[in-house]
């Protein structure tokens, strides 16, 4: 799993609030993550950063190698919460459902 930020910038890890938020919550999951800084995001599948990616196996005959490139925050929780990473498994049932999405 990899995702490709705007570059660090005013000692921040990045200059921009949604790879900020991608980071974050990668961390807070326990997801392994390797962050790659860029200056363009023109290889990305809408031009936009932050750009993750996993790629994976699967013992299913039919899906062998999955690519996935995610740019949007919740999808991008989504697929970490489907990949057994959450920042929420902590919560109590009460606290869960108060989470906003």
């Amino acid at each position: 799993m990899e995702v490709r930020v705007w570059s660090a910038d005013w000692g921040l890890a990045s200059a921009e609030s949604e790879c900020l938020s991608m980071m974050a919550y990668a961390k807070f999951s326990g997801a392994p993550l390797h962050i790659k800084d860029t200056h363009s995001p023109f290889w990305s599948p809408n031009g936009k950063l932050p750009a993750f990616q996993h790629s994976s196996e699967s013992d299913n005959s039919n899906i062998k190698n999955s690519n996935v490139t995610i740019t949007d925050f919740w999808a991008f929780v989504t697929h970490l919460r489907k990949s057994k990473f959450s920042a929420d498994y902590n919560l109590s049932p009460k606290q869960s459902s108060e989470v906003g999405k």
